[in-house]
């Protein structure tokens, strides 16, 4: 229920905000989905759904380590957020380029916030759904909460970013923190299992601010 709304001259109650990362919590549950149907597992290799011609070198057999929970989690240990800087926002590439980026360390072993990590996450699920990740999350989640208004902006070569651009109204925002509220049901649907959300909602790794610090480029 709606307690109290209001908007400034310059906004409306249909107007569509940018997310930002908050749309990092659309992608994640797009992968909730997508464990659901069937078509993938958080335990699965990144590198498995990928050409082993887009992978980087690899001493360390890291990319035998990286998994789907990983990138979920921030732990992947790839180096270099790329994507974030306006000049790289449009290449054709960015896939490659973000697994050919380095590493800063083991994947699952520390934390390091890398929107790179989102990017790739929803780069798999519409390899494994065969649709855009906007699409999808229209289908299993948007619908079904009444979203019928929104915007994903796309890379260069031509996926939802997954980490950010994603652009909903306020109401339709606060849905989705209800939908977290309620652990996956809907008016008395079930969407997604309860297990899910608290996995989603724990505390995956401890560490002190200083535990791991960047290198700068």
């Amino acid at each position: 229920k709606v307690i109290y709304e209001g908007y400034d001259p310059a906004h409306s109650a249909t107007c569509l905000h940018v997310m930002w990362s908050a749309s990092k919590t659309f992608t994640a549950t797009a992968v909730g989905f997508a464990v659901q149907d069937g078509l993938m597992k958080v335990d699965d290799l990144v590198a498995d759904y990928f050409e082993p011609e887009m992978l980087g070198e690899d001493p360390d057999g890291f990319f035998k380590k990286l998994t789907v929970k990983d990138l979920l989690i921030m732990s992947s240990g790839l180096k270099k957020d790329f994507l974030s800087d306006s000049d790289e926002r449009w290449n054709d590439h960015a896939t490659e380029m973000a697994l050919k980026g380095g590493w800063a360390f083991e994947p699952g072993t520390k934390f390091h916030y890398n929107s790179i990590n989102t990017y790739l996450t929803g780069v798999i699920v519409s390899k494994v759904t065969g649709k855009r990740l906007s699409d999808y999350l229209n289908e299993k989640l948007f619908t079904p909460l009444g979203i019928r208004e929104y915007e994903w902006e796309q890379s260069g070569e031509g996926y939802d970013y997954g980490g950010w651009g994603l652009f909903l109204s306020v109401e339709n925002f606060a849905k989705m923190g209800q939908f977290f509220l309620q652990k996956g049901v809907w008016e008395g649907k079930r969407l997604l299992p309860e297990s899910w959300f608290d996995e989603a909602m724990a505390a995956q790794i401890i560490q002190r601010p200083d535990d791991f610090v960047p290198e700068k480029d």
